[in-house]
């Protein structure tokens, strides 16, 4: 039996998902345009009706934003208010872009990544192990989020040794990180004489910022536990927009928060349905730093027939990942 940490967003009929879509997308737009010096030069310049948005449809009337234009801005421009409504601020030190988060922002993802950790087991009485720099912002949305299930959550220093310890001694049965940390455990496992495979570890999460896991099947086959993914990306300010399910029929994609469309690479123009292309995606709630029909550079395919999880959510694939 599967389990949902928001069976009602999860395994939302696709006819009101899409009317829910079209009403956040009325309502953010409005927002963006009133609060901010970027999306209200952005629009004017576009001829953008703001009243016009009506219905999902109605986004391909946006025009699209690029990574350069959130390296380019003033971080104030894209700001919806004072710093003083906001609750975190990080910036991102390869891209130097800066992200602003409200209280609602962050709990957003703190719930996206629920989503996550239940699509792969995670529950109340699990023992999950944080892979990760205690003040780095994905593993402070996982660590909330494991506890919000319930879970046990232990960080995990840069000692592996101390952390085989821990694994053995509490009986760890989850791991979360990002794939090459995971990857430095396995490795320091192996040189100090251990068998990752006989530890109780069942389960790793990898925080990838690509779609795409590179890992994953060396992983697999590394540890003989089941590997999940989660979506992180600075860029967007999420955590957890994407997630896996034991189905392993793509990633699926938290459609109540963000809206994904994909077009051709070079071209404003949408792909035909179930072809390869560029990820394009914008964020229906965000309060602090709206970001709308963001181009993301990332090559996938739109899987919009349900999952045979119970989830009726479109599922992202990657060109070199076909559905099962």
């Amino acid at each position: 039996m599967f389990m949902y940490a928001n069976q009602f967003a999860e395994t939302m009929p696709r006819e009101s998902m899409e009317q829910l879509q079209g009403q956040m997308l009325g309502k953010i737009v409005k927002w963006a345009y009133e609060k901010t010096t970027f999306y209200r030069r952005k629009f004017d310049e576009a001829g953008l009706d703001v009243e016009s948005i009506k219905t999902i449809a109605d986004i391909k009337k946006l025009p699209f934003m690029t990574q350069a234009e959130l390296q380019q801005t003033p971080p104030f421009d894209f700001l919806t208010g004072p710093l003083s409504t906001t609750i975190r601020l990080r910036m991102q030190e390869s891209s130097n872009i800066i992200r602003a988060y409200t209280g609602e922002d962050v709990g957003r993802n703190v719930e996206m990544v629920t989503r996550g950790l239940v699509a792969g087991g995670v529950c109340r009485g699990s023992l999950v192990a944080l892979v990760g720099r205690n003040m780095d912002e994905a593993i402070l949305d996982v660590q909330y989020a494991a506890e919000v299930l319930g879970a046990t959550v232990v960080p995990f220093a840069a000692d592996f040794v101390q952390s085989f310890r821990l694994i053995e001694q509490f009986g760890v049965d989850t791991i979360i990180g990002d794939p090459t940390r995971i990857l430095q455990l396995i490795i320091m496992a192996q040189s100090s004489g251990k068998d990752i495979r006989e530890l109780p570890i069942r389960s790793y999460f990898c925080l990838n910022e690509a779609v795409q896991n590179p890992l994953e099947e060396y992983l697999k086959k590394r540890t003989n536990a089941d590997i999940y993914d989660l979506y992180v990306s600075n860029d967007l300010g999420c955590t957890g927009m994407l997630f896996g399910c034991p189905e392993k029929g793509g990633l699926h994609i938290a459609e109540d928060y963000f809206y994904p469309e994909v077009i051709t690479f070079g071209s404003d123009v949408p792909v035909e349905h179930g072809q390869m292309g560029e990820l394009v995606v914008t964020a229906l709630a965000q309060q602090a730093m709206p970001v709308l029909r963001y181009r993301t550079g990332q090559a996938v395919i739109l899987q919009q027939n349900p999952c045979k999880c119970g989830r009726t959510s479109v599922r992202m694939l990657t060109p070199f990942v076909k559905e099962k």
